[in-house]
């Protein structure tokens, strides 16, 4: 937004040890960097901890995508070892920074990873550039908040299918 890091580096932030490098955030006892509450935080959604990116574009993007005024990010994986660097595979399957990419599918640069560039301060983002995103588009909050299985509603699956294609075609 003003050039400056989101979150305060070393040796500004009062969480800086002397192990912690000079211009970056400090590091947890895990090894990870602590990320401000300005970029990322932990809600819990359904009794189980969700960990969201909330910039500002970033949740405008997740508002009008799922179209659900309640939501304050994009969510990533997690694990038992804590924060992923990739989107939610079951929320944006076909974006192209989820964790992994299924076979046949079209991934596409979608305006959550746009957001996310543009909300870092390092970079202005061609929105007009952004693939068409179709899985959970207007799906409501159950689905961007819930404890969805990865199936969009406008979704066809029976007949044999148990998943769908990032389109809904089938």
């Amino acid at each position: 937004e003003d050039g400056k890091p989101r979150t305060t580096r070393c040796p500004e932030n009062p969480l800086c040890s002397p192990e912690d490098r000079e211009g970056y955030p400090p590091k947890r006892g895990d090894g990870s960097y602590v990320i401000g509450e300005s970029t990322v935080k932990i809600f819990v959604e359904g009794g189980t901890n969700v960990t969201r990116i909330v910039t500002p574009t970033v949740r405008e993007v997740a508002r009008a995508h799922y179209g659900c005024d309640q939501i304050e990010g994009a969510e990533l994986e997690q694990n038992s070892e804590g924060i992923r660097s990739h989107w939610k595979q079951q929320k944006l399957i076909s974006e192209l920074m989820v964790e992994q990419q299924w076979p046949g599918m079209e991934s596409v640069l979608s305006l959550f990873t746009l957001a996310l560039l543009q909300d870092s301060g390092w970079y202005f983002a061609n929105f007009s550039m952004a693939g068409d995103m179709k899985w959970g588009r207007e799906e409501g909050c159950s689905f961007a908040m819930g404890d969805c299985t990865g199936v969009s509603q406008n979704c066809p699956v029976g007949q044999g299918r148990t998943a769908c294609t990032y389109d809904r075609s089938g």
